[in-house]
């Protein structure tokens, strides 16, 4: 069962980043039906990598806009930009085509078209900025502090759950969402061919959502509620236009609800002192 469960881990590591996994790993599609429970996880896992990077980067550098730059450049390349890809590919494809069958031609195409291009720097841009303007202490919201732990957590826990929870999203999109494409070996098919079980939605909702209940003051779990807003409205997109998601939808649910969690927080803890005196 232990090493079931590793497989399975491994496999959503490969799937999901260019993370070595080992050779040993069996290619069985068996496995790849299972990984969506641990998507959350490796989006702690690359928002780690994200918040080392910052930290390091800042430590040498003492600047919030190069480390941050050197920080997302470090996830793209730990995830092969596989989510960046999806994102592109959907703004080409929805961009350029007027018909299911257009749209999906064009995202199958590698090449990387201008609404791609547009698309892709847009987001980019605004993950950038949108982090760019969350505090790195929490001074300025609850707690008067100048040591270490708290001059670097907030920015920290709010890349860790933008990860987690943006890939949760994209894991309710599979639950929810009507898989569409009219290619067989698309990669993405076993995993969307049978949803999660309660007990693995429930693994990976807990995986997603613990570092906002642990860490994060209450009035941060609004940050949901725009991101679940894009997520719904974005699946009702594509339903419209080629009867489903497919895994480049996913890729794109994710990029943009993960900037949306940025944004949401960034929001909220402008008007921390309001929420503060709510709860007293």
């Amino acid at each position: 069962m232990l090493q079931h469960e590793w497989n399975v881990f491994r496999s959503t590591v490969m799937f999901l980043t260019r993370i070595p996994v080992g050779k040993d790993l069996p290619h069985d599609p068996a496995l790849l039906e299972e990984t969506p429970r641990y998507f959350p996880l490796i989006g702690m896992l690359v928002g780690s990598i994200h918040v080392l990077v910052f930290l390091i980067s800042y430590f040498l550098w003492y600047s919030t806009p190069l480390s941050l730059g050197l920080a997302m450049l470090a996830t793209i390349f730990a995830t092969g930009a596989f989510h960046e890809d999806g994102f592109a590919d959907v703004c080409d494809g929805f961009g350029g085509g007027w018909t299911k069958e257009k749209i999906m031609e064009i995202m199958k195409d590698s090449r990387l078209g201008t609404f791609g291009t547009v698309g892709l720097l847009g987001v980019l841009a605004i993950k950038f900025l949108s982090l760019s303007t969350i505090p790195h202490d929490y001074t300025t919201c609850l707690i008067n502090s100048n040591t270490f732990y708290n001059r670097f957590s907030l920015m920290a826990f709010t890349i860790l759950c933008g990860h987690g929870i943006s890939r949760l999203m994209a894991v309710s999109a599979i639950q929810t969402g009507t898989y569409a494409t009219d290619n067989p070996g698309s990669k993405i098919k076993p995993l969307a061919s049978s949803p999660l079980s309660k007990g693995a939605l429930a693994f990976a909702i807990l995986t997603g959502c613990l570092p906002l209940f642990l860490f994060f003051p209450w009035y941060c779990w609004l940050a949901l509620i725009p991101m679940w807003i894009g997520r719904t409205l974005m699946l009702r997109f594509f339903h419209k236009w080629i009867g489903g998601y497919t895994g480049d939808c996913l890729g794109s649910i994710q990029q943009i609800t993960e900037v949306l969690f940025y944004l949401s927080i960034s929001a909220l803890f402008q008007y921390s002192n309001f929420f503060y005196t709510l709860s007293f």
